[in-house]
């Protein structure tokens, strides 16, 4: 095992932690107690709680809440997903609340992107939340392309193989393989490439391991994932992103790992233990 991979620099005061805490504990509570929400309020409450994960791993780097907070996040891309099937008709969020909120849905949204439905999946596999990821792995991908956010044709098709993997579709290393030739940064809209480069096929390559049940393989794509997710967050206005504080992809694919009872060796705050271990 070797050294442990510290954390970028924090972009905000030490000072500003509590209060950013308790700003996001604040917003969450608001939204768990409505009988009913709007999508727009539903992706607020996962942006607070991406940010809250992220900012107890740093105040208490074992603390349940940052569990608790992951779980909403998934929850939460679940029921933006369910909204968005249910065209025109009603769906229901879990944010926490005494009973589930109605979601008023129009169709397609903007926030049924494959950033949010990324998230979701990744933070229901950090939390073992079946069926979440069961949920999310049977979001139709037509209507994830309907989003007005949209991404160049990796990140669909990466949506696409995480599914896949999820259902235990026998094709689910071909569909990785397609998304890992459409993510060549040669071919990626130029403002996506460092992302590519550093996150996306990152994540990818980890994905493949995990296919594989390769440990040894897998550690070492886990080092440089969290070397470069470090370097790209820490680069200008990305560093002020609170979530960014958790590698969620990596964290994910780490508690699927350790699940099939492939040992992580590599440490670092991006990914804490507990989590992986499920404890």
């Amino acid at each position: 095992m070797g050294k442990p991979i510290a954390r970028h620099s924090l972009g905000l005061p030490d000072n500003r932690l509590e209060y950013e805490i308790a700003r996001a504990e604040k917003g969450l509570r608001g939204f768990a107690r409505a009988e009913q929400l709007k999508l727009d309020q539903v992706n607020a409450a996962i942006r607070y709680a991406s940010q809250l994960a992220g900012l107890r791993s740093i105040v208490s780097p074992s603390d349940a809440g940052i569990k608790e907070a992951l779980s909403l996040v998934a929850t939460g891309a679940v029921g933006v997903f369910a909204a968005m099937a249910a065209s025109g008709n009603t769906a229901t969020v879990d944010l926490g609340g005494a009973s589930a909120s109605t979601i008023l849905s129009s169709g397609p949204s903007a926030h049924a992107n494959t950033r949010t439905w990324r998230f979701g999946f990744y933070s229901a596999l950090a939390c073992r939340d079946g069926n979440s990821l069961d949920a999310l792995a049977s979001a139709p991908l037509d209507l994830i392309r309907k989003s007005s956010v949209t991404t160049d044709e990796f990140g669909y098709l990466h949506v696409d193989a995480l599914q896949a993997w999820r259902r235990g579709d026998s094709d689910a290393a071909e569909r990785l393989l397609a998304a890992f030739k459409a993510a060549d940064p040669d071919k990626v809209s130029a403002d996506m490439k460092d992302y590519v480069l550093d996150i996306a096929n990152r994540e990818m390559e980890l994905l493949t391991q995990l296919l594989n049940r390769k440990a040894d393989e897998f550690n070492t794509a886990l080092a440089k994932a969290l070397k470069d997710h470090k370097r790209y967050h820490k680069a200008g206005k990305r560093k002020l992103a609170t979530h960014n504080y958790l590698a969620l992809g990596p964290l994910g694919l780490c508690c699927a790992a350790h699940d099939v009872g492939m040992a992580i060796t590599v440490e670092s705050d991006y990914i804490p233990n507990h989590l992986i271990a499920g404890s």
